[in-house]
């Protein structure tokens, strides 16, 4: 007996995610638009490509090139007629909607991204900032009776703003540059199906409430089917105009490179300007006689400025003695700003650290740190300790012999 065997071949568009940041999570990903090539292209391979309506223009943008809104008449609108449409995700799906804005507008509401039919049902989704309150509002309704609100507090020291949305079954959140800023669980999940496509400043209050159109900059939008998790957008936000040489630590009489994360700054302001090799440019070198913290303000062509800050430890190179490991006497947790913290002066001194614990008079640990750095705040638990005379204990080894180190603290208010 003779078999044929009939082969199927199935052909699997192929999809690329060459523009796509290795930062950025794909699985999930229906669609994302890196504005390039100063359009709205899909860049998954999904064909869910946006229309543009006026004159937009691109600029300088968090990775590669920005799409530039002129506040009047521009705008994008994703519509498909693909076998995905952006727009079904935001029935009563699960999603996140991802972007970067950079704003060169104080009007009160600006709209940033909006999927409503018009402004006077609450059915849909609105995402507008509101300047005055330097907050992003979000609108997520599916009638009068039946819609939740978030609002979002905004980084004044930061010109381009990540925002993130997830919808998780019930559960709404909102993520400011890579943290949580806002959430809320609805009743139910809420249907957000209207008439209206998914856009970028073109909501249907504009003009109507004192809403009006975006004027800046949008970048790095993208689009799931999925929520992402806290963890994913955290590690996909791109930190921007950020000084990528952290805070240190450095030995008395020695130097450092600094460098930044991308940024579309073109003017640079260092202070203080003691020990900076040029405060004018972006990456000077930093050779500080002193502990001390380092500012810098970056400005773009538009006006608007980032800021961001260095901190420089400088150490003498015997406080690396670990024979004198220095702990105070008293402090004085009373929320001034002002040693509101106990712990090892030194700790940089103690390389093999065992523990550092602190006892009532009465014997009660009270405090237990698990690394030479901790610091007590003079609560226990969560509840605030009274004023009075505590006991520390540290234990550690130096040179090869084990060390133990117990005195007295006064807590004081």
């Amino acid at each position: 007996m003779k078999f044929q065997i009939a082969f199927l071949i199935i052909f699997i568009p192929f999809i690329t995610f060459a523009q796509i940041p290795e930062s950025t999570p794909t699985i999930g990903l229906k669609a994302y638009y890196s504005f390039d090539n100063c359009d709205a292209t899909d860049d998954t391979g999904n064909d869910v490509d946006g229309q543009l309506f006026g004159l937009l223009d691109c600029n300088c943008g968090v990775n590669g090139m920005a799409l530039e809104f002129d506040g009047v008449d521009d705008y994008v609108t994703f519509t498909s007629d693909t076998l995905f449409d952006v727009n079904t995700i935001f029935d009563d799906d699960d999603f996140t909607v991802s972007f970067y804005y950079k704003s060169y507008d104080n009007s009160p509401r600006i709209s940033l991204v909006s999927k409503s039919a018009n402004c006077t049902d609450d059915v849909g989704l609105e995402i507008r900032q509101q300047s005055a309150q330097n907050t992003v509002l979000t609108e997520i309704g599916e009638n009068v009776a039946f819609n939740e609100e978030l609002s979002s507090e905004l980084d004044p020291d930061h010109c381009w703003h990540h925002y993130v949305l997830t919808r998780d079954n019930r559960l709404i959140s909102t993520y400011i540059d890579g943290e949580l800023a806002s959430q809320v669980t609805s009743n139910s999940v809420i249907d957000l199906s209207n008439s209206a496509p998914l856009s970028i400043s073109n909501s249907p209050c504009i003009g109507v409430d004192g809403t009006s159109r975006f004027r800046g900059l949008i970048d790095e939008l993208a689009i799931y089917d999925e929520p992402l998790t806290f963890l994913q957008i955290r590690e996909m936000y791109l930190r921007p105009d950020e000084i990528g040489t952290r805070d240190t630590i450095l030995f008395e009489g020695n130097s450092i490179q600094t460098w930044l994360t991308p940024t579309c700054a073109t003017s640079f302001n260092w202070s203080p300007t003691t020990g900076v090799s040029d405060p004018t440019i972006p990456n000077p070198i930093l050779s500080p006689e002193v502990t001390t913290t380092y500012t810098l303000d970056m400005t773009d062509d538009a006006g608007c400025t980032t800021r961001d800050t260095v901190f420089i430890n400088v150490i003498d190179p015997e406080d690396l003695d670990c024979d004198n490991i220095f702990l105070p006497k008293a402090f004085t947790p009373d929320g001034d700003g002002l040693n509101d913290q106990y712990g090892i002066s030194n700790p940089i001194a103690i390389f093999d650290f065992q523990s550092f614990d602190i006892y009532s008079r009465w014997g009660g640990r009270v405090f237990s740190a698990e690394t030479q750095f901790d610091q007590w705040d003079g609560t226990n638990r969560g509840r605030e300790l009274n004023p009075g005379i505590y006991v520390y204990q540290l234990r550690y080894t130096c040179n090869g012999e084990k060390r133990k180190k117990s005195g007295s603290i006064t807590l004081i208010k």
